[in-house]
């Protein structure tokens, strides 16, 4: 029995989110309808996502020694994320968002400070924890970390590993792609990498640079994957959304639970859809995480829901 069902690799982030009518401009004071204070980060926000329905999850990242630092670690600690591999480092300041998100649409605009998570590398990770996990999840926040960390997995263990492609610049993508087994992004994040191509065609060429499974989030249109013989589409789930930040990092953290679990293609990214849609009930992307159980039961009670599979 391995210590981790996975292992993530990535920003741990606090983020402060405001519900406004609309993004300020330039020189511009408005008024919040609410306001939140929530943990964040990619790869931080899809181990919480796991280690929620019951996969036991690790996260390795960074974070200053200041109290944005220790408000990171203590959040995670209470989703029972394992938070040994999180290295503190002196003088440096913790990652930092400010979010906007517009009342009534749920979409939002960023404002991220990676702060020191720049300056982690393998010389302050202990390369033994690899041996602890049946997967390894990514994100590109670090890129040359992801990379470092993806070559070691591939040439000394057997771990599925994973990357979340969102916000990484093509060259980089097409580096790292030999090396990954789930490579999921955005629709936004493929068309700067692929331009206006299909998303179909899009997955290919992921696939043929390596990817064993690739995957698109596209957003109230559902999602894509491909699995190099057939493409499945899983249509969006309708709920009240309040905000979509972190739906896509929840999205991750969901379809490697199905996948962890042994389903099918299309059983996972139904349930990683149901899941990531739920998450987005409230501000934050950990405010409405949702059970195991009330993922199925959206599924169950949406008349005519189809995943749909095609060459």
């Amino acid at each position: 029995m391995k210590r981790y069902q996975c292992l993530f690799f990535g920003a741990a982030t606090y983020d402060l989110l405001f519900l406004v009518d609309r993004v300020p401009d330039s020189d511009e004071r408005i008024e919040a309808y609410q306001m939140a204070c929530s943990g964040g980060g990619p790869a931080a926000t899809a181990s919480v996502a796991l280690q929620s329905l019951g996969k036991k999850s690790g996260l390795v990242s960074a974070v200053g020694d200041d109290p944005i630092g220790r408000l990171i670690v203590h959040e995670l600690k209470d989703k029972v994320v394992d938070v040994t591999g999180i290295r503190t480092l002196t003088g440096r300041p913790s990652p930092l968002s400010v979010i906007h998100v517009e009342k009534g649409t749920g979409k939002r605009t960023i404002t991220y400070y990676g702060g020191c998570l720049k300056y982690l590398d393998l010389s302050e990770i202990n390369m033994d924890i690899l041996s602890y996990t049946n997967s390894v999840h990514l994100d590109g926040n670090n890129f040359e970390l992801a990379l470092s960390i993806a070559k070691y997995c591939r040439q000394h263990t057997q771990t599925i590993i994973s990357l979340d492609g969102g916000n990484i610049p093509g060259d980089k993508v097409m580096k790292i792609l030999p090396y990954i087994d789930i490579f999921i992004l955005d629709d936004k994040s493929t068309r700067n990498i692929c331009g206006n191509i299909p998303f179909k065609e899009a997955c290919r060429l992921f696939h043929d640079r390596g990817a064993k499974i690739v995957g698109i989030t596209l957003g109230d249109k559902g999602s894509l994957a491909y699995d190099g013989n057939y493409f499945y589409h899983a249509p969006s789930f309708t709920v009240n959304v309040i905000d979509t930040t972190g739906a896509g990092d929840n999205f991750h953290g969901a379809f490697l639970y199905g996948y962890l679990e042994g389903w099918t293609l299309p059983e996972t990214i139904r349930f990683a859809n149901a899941f990531a849609a739920l998450t987005c009930r409230g501000l934050g992307g950990r405010a409405a995480i949702p059970s195991i159980q009330e993922t199925e039961q959206l599924v169950e009670l949406t008349p005519g829901y189809e995943v749909r599979s095609y060459t």
